[in-house]
């Protein structure tokens, strides 16, 4: 069979299958093999049984052929154990922001008993835009898809006493990760200095991040004026 008799063919069997859809409506089994002799063996295409707008229709292993429903919004396609089938995307974009912002004397002060010691900043925190994150008790950002984040925060302090040196860390599960922290000195008191870093942390589902600082210099306290904290997921 040339090519010119092969289209006509097909042309043909397109005809034959409408004409068939217009006349069924329980779903009709064609053999291919009878339509298309040589061309395609032990295949059964079934038209208008149990199919919908969307699907997919794919060649099984008993030499038919199955569809796959049409998946939901989002959903991409993908094959696991050699079928087609339909999941959420590997990437999915998840952020989180919050933030301090006091006019003036900060209002956020945070008790530092032990000198060397990261203590959480425990409240005063704003919720900012967040997505596949949970934000709790003015002070947290809980993660609810497991992945490997950006992290980035500015944060500036003050301390009612001169010559302090401080930091500031990422705390993850009240644990602070110095991986990403930063470093400062307070020479005159009340004076408000600033601290920042950025860097990468990988998460679990369930896991909280929150902020926290340390005094190097003694038990003095130290007051939250700004603060402003972005996690995204890049894998």
């Amino acid at each position: 069979m040339d090519n010119n008799q092969l289209l006509s063919r097909l042309q043909s069997l397109e005809r034959e299958i409408a004409s068939l859809k217009q006349s069924k409506t329980g779903g009709v089994t064609i053999t291919q093999d009878a339509l298309l002799p040589g061309i395609i063996k032990e295949r059964h295409l079934v038209v208008g049984s149990g199919a919908n707008k969307g699907d997919l229709i794919y060649s099984d292993a008993n030499g038919g052929f199955t569809n796959l429903g049409i998946g939901t919004a989002g959903q991409v396609a993908t094959v696991v154990g050699g079928v087609p089938t339909w999941q959420s995307p590997f990437y999915s974009a998840s952020y989180g922001s919050m933030y301090v912002y006091n006019l003036g004397t900060g209002g956020t002060t945070v008790t530092i008993t032990l000198q060397d010691t990261y203590y959480q900043i425990g409240s005063g925190i704003t919720q900012g835009v967040v997505k596949n994150f949970t934000f709790q008790n003015a002070r947290e950002l809980k993660a609810s898809v497991a992945g490997t984040y950006l992290i980035t925060f500015t944060i500036v302090v003050e301390c009612a006493t001169a010559a302090q040196t401080m930091e500031a860390a990422v705390m993850v599960n009240g644990t602070a990760n110095t991986t990403i922290a930063g470093h400062s000195n307070v020479s005159t008191a009340t004076k408000p200095v600033t601290m920042g870093a950025t860097g990468f942390l990988t998460l679990a589902v369930g896991d909280l991040v929150s902020m926290s600082v340390l005094n190097h210099s003694g038990a003095n306290n130290i007051t939250i004026d700004h603060l402003m904290f972005s996690i995204t997921r890049v894998f």
